[in-house]
């Protein structure tokens, strides 16, 4: 069997380097050469990308997911899976790792917490209808990836209102 390919970019910012992103760089990264932080600056984190420019707005801007969905399709060709998270949040890749062989990459698969966010907006209720929220991060296929950055051209998701990254993501699809 193949070995799974999974990227993690990790959104952080400037003003949360030193805390933040370096707790979780000296934790849960550890070496894992897999892992990027991704960030609207330059970084002395290891394994840093500027994104460049961070559109004012949500603390992480769609214009900012877009990015980093570029980046992995144009820089990280020979991956299966990517997966965005935050520099707050705690993982364990290898279990993500395990838990992704049962799926099959080429599919269009978005994969997140669908329970806790949609509560906290009205019309959405907490279920598996509702949008995946990013607060515990979102793993998407490489055909989901296509998929979304397509739908955010065809249909102009410039025009869709900026909530935030994860929202923006829902009202794309609808």
């Amino acid at each position: 069997m193949e070995k799974m390919r999974l990227i993690t970019l990790i959104h952080t910012c400037k003003a949360y380097e030193s805390s933040r992103a370096s707790v979780v760089a000296q934790s849960w990264v550890g070496n894992s050469p897999n892992v990027f932080f991704v960030s609207d600056a330059d970084s002395d984190l290891v394994n840093s990308i500027n994104l460049g420019f961070r559109p004012s707005g949500p603390t992480y801007h769609p214009l900012t997911l877009l990015r980093m969905f570029d980046l992995f399709i144009e820089e990280f060709v020979d991956y299966d899976w990517l997966f965005v998270v935050d520099d707050d949040s705690y993982c364990v890749l290898p279990k993500i790792e395990a838990y992704l062989s049962f799926f099959d990459p080429s599919d269009c698969l978005m994969i997140g917490d669908f329970l806790n966010w949609p509560k906290h907006v009205d019309g959405h209720a907490a279920d598996y209808q509702s949008w995946v929220g990013g607060g515990s991060g979102i793993i998407f296929s490489r055909s989901a990836v296509n998929r979304f950055i397509c739908y955010a051209g065809s249909r102009d998701g410039s025009k869709l209102p900026w909530v935030n990254h994860d929202v923006w993501l829902h009202r794309l699809m609808v």
